[in-house]
C-alpha cells in the first residue's frame, strides 16, 4: 500500500492529466448519438447465444428477440463457449468480445453504449500510462511525457478511436505494451519478465485483431536484427522463439483463425490486397486521413520542418561546431520501421480505407515526432526548460487546431441521437423491414428493439403483407425499406394493396429509407 502511494505521489501530475482526458472522453461518449452497424455486431457478436445471423423471415417476432442477441440474460451469462463459437462464423478473434460479455454478464439484461465505451476507456489509460513509459526512455524531462500523453490523448484520431465501440482501442493497448516490453527487452535482456510480457501482449493482440500480426512481425524482425548487430544473438533467438511460441498459442486456442483467412470474404479480401498489386491510391488516403486526424493537417508541414533541423544538426555535428546530444537510435527505429511498414501494409490489404485500420498505430506515429522534436531541440536549444515550453507551445497549438476539425470524428452519429427520439416519440406497436440483405438489419436493432413486435421480409415477399393479418389491425406502423432498392415504389405498393393510406419518411439512415405509415 505504501508504494502504491509513492507511486501516485510521484505521479500525481501524469494520474491527473489521464484523468482530465479521460472525464473530457466519457463526455464525448455522452454524445454519440448511434451505432454504426459494426459496433451492434459487438454487442451481437458477444451475447448473442449461439447464432449471429438475423435470418428469420416472413414471421412477427417480439422484438425481445432483437434484445436477446444484444444483452446477456441470467441463463445466457458467462457462456464464453458461445463468443468463441460466433467469432468462428464470424470473421474476427474472440478475446475482446469475451471481455463484452463479460461485462454484459455482469449487468444481466443491459445494452447500452456505455459497456462498450468503458472498454475503451480502460484501454486510453492503459495506453496514456504506456506512452509516457515509452517516451521516458528517450528523456528524464517529464514535461515532455506530459505533453506527448496529451497530444494523443486529444487527438482526434483518439477520440474517434474511443466512441467507437470496437475492439480497436483494446488492440492499441496491447500493440503499445509490446512495443513498450520490446524497447525494455533490447535495452536490458536478462530480464525473462519482459520475455513473458511479450508472449503475452501477443497472445492477447492475435486474439483481438488479425492486423496485430502485421505490426509483430515487423517488431519481431526488429528486435531480432538490432540484437544481432549489437552481436546479442543469444537473445534474439529468445526473443523470436518467445514471438513464435505465442503466435502458435494463439492460433491453438482459436483454430478459425484458418477458416478465417482461407474461407472468408474478409480474408480473401486481405489475401488480394496482397497479391493484387501496390496501390499508391489507397497509401494516400491513409496518408491524409492521419495527417488530419493526428496532425491537424500539417503533417507534412512538422515532417519538413523535423527533416531539415535534422539535416543542420547532422552538419553541425560532422563539423563538430555543436556538440550533438545522445540518442538512442536503435529503440527509435524499433519505434519508427515497424510502425512505417505495418501502416503501408494496412493501407494495401485493408478492404476499406476508414481511420479504424490504423488506429493502433496512430500514437506510435506521435511518439516518432515527439522523441525526434525533443532531440532536435535539445540538440539546438540546449535548456531543457526551453525545450519543453517550446514543445508545449506546438502540441498545444496541433491540439487546438484538431478541435476546428470535429467533423472529422467519424463514430459520433448525432443525428441518430435525434432519429432514434423520434421513433420513441412514435410509441408504435409493429415495424416492418423490407431488405435482402439480413445484416443491414442489425444497424437498425437500436430502433427495432422500441417496438413490441418486428418483421422481415425481403422484397419479393413485399405481397405478403398486403393480408397480413396482425398488420391490419394496426392504424399505424414503421416501415424500413433498404435503400438499394426503389423504395418509393414499395412504398406505393403498400399505400395502394392495403387500407393505409398515408406513408411519411421519417428520415434516412445509410442503409435504410425510413417511413411512418398510417
Amino acid at each position: 500500500m505504501g508504494k502504491i502511494k509513492k507511486l501516485c505521489r510521484n505521479n500525481w501530475l501524469l494520474i491527473l492529466i489521464i484523468a482530465v482526458i479521460s472525464i473530457f472522453l466519457i463526455w464525448m461518449g455522452t454524445l454519440k448519438g448511434g451505432m454504426h452497424v459494426d459496433e451492434v455486431s459487438s454487442y451481437l457478436l458477444s451475447n448473442s447465444y449461439y447464432n449471429i445471423k438475423l435470418n428469420r423471415f416472413d414471421e412477427w417476432l417480439p422484438t425481445s428477440y432483437l434484445y436477446d442477441m444484444v444483452a446477456t440474460q441470467s441463463n445466457t451469462a458467462f457462456e464464453y463457449g458461445s463468443v468463441f463459437y460466433n467469432q468462428s462464423q464470424d470473421v474476427h478473434p474472440p478475446l475482446y468480445y469475451s471481455i463484452i460479455h463479460t461485462l454484459s454478464s455482469l449487468f444481466i439484461g443491459t445494452y447500452n453504449k456505455w459497456i462498450g465505451l468503458s472498454v475503451n476507456l480502460l484501454s486510453f489509460i492503459i495506453s496514456a500510462i504506456v506512452v509516457y513509459k515509452i517516451i521516458s526512455i528517450f528523456t528524464n524531462n517529464k514535461i515532455i511525457g506530459y505533453i506527448t500523453v496529451i497530444m494523443f490523448g486529444l487527438s482526434i484520431s483518439t477520440i474517434d478511436n474511443f466512441v467507437f465501440i470496437r475492439m480497436y482501442f483494446l488492440l492499441t493497448a496491447i500493440q503499445l505494451l509490446l512495443l513498450y516490453v520490446s524497447l525494455k527487452y533490447v535495452e536490458d535482456n536478462n530480464h525473462v519478465k519482459y520475455l513473458i510480457i511479450t508472449a503475452l501482449t501477443t497472445i492477447a493482440g492475435g486474439l483481438t485483431q488479425y492486423y496485430f500480426y502485421l505490426y509483430a512481425v515487423f517488431v519481431t524482425i526488429c528486435v531480432a536484427v538490432i540484437l544481432i548487430s549489437l552481436k546479442k544473438i543469444k537473445y534474439a533467438i529468445y526473443y523470436s522463439l518467445t514471438s513464435l511460441l505465442s503466435v502458435f498459442t494463439a492460433f491453438y486456442i482459436f483454430p478459425s483463425v484458418f477458416d478465417h483467412v482461407k474461407g472468408s470474404d474478409r480474408g480473401e479480401q486481405v489475401v488480394g490486397g496482397l497479391l493484387g498489386g501496390l496501390s499508391e491510391e489507397k497509401f494516400k488516403d491513409y496518408l491524409d486521413i492521419i495527417n488530419a486526424n493526428t496532425f491537424a493537417g500539417y503533417g507534412k508541414v512538422i515532417v519538413f520542418v523535423l527533416l531539415f533541423l535534422l539535416i543542420i544538426i547532422s552538419i553541425l555535428y560532422i563539423f563538430n561546431r555543436k556538440q550533438v546530444d545522445f540518442f538512442k537510435l536503435e529503440q527509435f527505429i524499433l519505434i519508427l520501421i515497424p510502425t512505417c511498414l505495418s501502416f503501408f501494409l494496412i493501407s494495401q490489404v485493408s478492404p476499406f480505407q476508414t481511420s479504424r485500420y490504423i488506429f493502433a498505430i496512430t500514437p506510435m506515429f506521435i511518439l516518432v515526432v515527439l522523441i525526434l522534436s525533443q532531440f532536435v531541440f535539445t540538440s539546438l536549444l540546449k535548456n531543457e526548460v526551453l525545450v519543453s515550453s517550446v514543445l508545449m507551445f506546438l502540441v498545444g497549438t496541433i491540439v487546438m487546431l484538431g478541435f476546428t476539425e470535429t467533423d472529422k470524428i467519424e463514430y459520433l452519429y448525432p443525428e441518430m441521437s435525434s432519429n432514434h427520439q423520434k421513433i420513441e416519440n412514435l410509441n408504435l406497436n409493429k415495424a416492418v423491414v423490407i431488405t435482402n440483405k439480413t445484416f443491414k438489419t442489425k444497424s437498425q436493432i437500436n430502433e427495432l428493439i422500441e417496438f413490441n413486435q418486428f418483421k422481415q421480409i425481403d422484397f419479393s415477399g413485399v405481397s405478403g403483407l398486403y393480408n397480413d393479418d396482425k398488420l391490419s389491425k394496426e392504424n399505424e406502423f414503421v416501415l424500413f425499406v433498404e435503400k438499394d432498392n426503389d423504395s418509393e415504389s414499395v412504398e406505393n405498393d403498400i399505400l395502394e394493396n392495403t387500407k393505409f393510406n398515408n406513408c411519411k419518411k421519417l428520415y434516412t439512415h445509410p442503409y435504410f429509407n425510413i417511413y411512418f405509415v398510417s
